[in-house]
């Protein structure tokens, strides 16, 4: 009964952040846009970047997940009046819900 307590309190919580981030919102440039960038290239290395960096979150949370249990989810994409927003990482355990944006600065 009690990691069904954590599960519901956690979705709950959940519910609220992806609330949170709608009324937020988060303004994408549009593909076209990226197209016509000088910056095309520099912009294209820092999304592999970005994507090596959740990726290596990601991996170190779920070795924490096989220790100590609980639940993962990965890359929520939220949508949002303007577009959307996303969440790299929701990690859900029996100590809490963790929110984790990942930045790969180099």
């Amino acid at each position: 009964m009690e990691a069904f307590l954590y599960i519901f309190i956690s979705i709950i919580i959940v519910g609220f952040i992806f609330t949170f981030a709608a009324l937020v919102g988060n303004k994408k440039e549009s593909k076209g846009d990226k197209r016509r960038s000088s910056s095309h290239r520099s912009q294209i290395v820092a999304e592999r970047r970005g994507k090596l960096g959740e990726e290596t979150v990601a991996y170190m949370i779920e070795r924490i997940q096989q220790k100590y249990g609980g639940y993962l989810i990965n890359n929520i994409i939220v949508p949002v009046r303007r577009g959307s927003s996303q969440i790299d990482h929701v990690f859900i355990s029996a100590k809490g819900v963790f929110v984790i944006e990942t930045k790969n600065y180099s």
